[in-house]
């Protein structure tokens, strides 16, 4: 297993959810009018990060979508508030 993965599988929910909703902030303002542009480059960038540490994308998403979730069964708090931020803040 790599280092990085290790890291990944190990990642601590706040500070992914901090990283998470900077992504999203940045994104926002460099490019808030178009929506297609900002989903775009925001998975660009993932499968590039990816390919860049040799990463499997269907595992990376797997232990993104076991930290988002809780022990039991719901969001935690800290990818909640990024969802929040979208809900409220970013429009289309």
């Amino acid at each position: 297993m790599s280092q990085i993965y290790e890291r990944i599988i190990n990642a601590n929910s706040t500070e992914a959810g901090k990283a998470a909703m900077a992504i999203i902030d940045t994104l926002q303002g460099y490019i808030e009018a178009d929506k297609g542009a900002q989903a775009i480059g925001l998975c660009a960038a993932f499968r590039l990060f990816c390919e860049r540490f040799n990463l499997d994308i269907q595992d990376v998403f797997s232990a993104t979508g076991n930290l988002i979730s809780s022990a039991q069964g719901d969001i935690r708090k800290d990818f909640q508030a990024v969802r929040d931020y979208l809900s409220n803040e970013v429009g289309l």
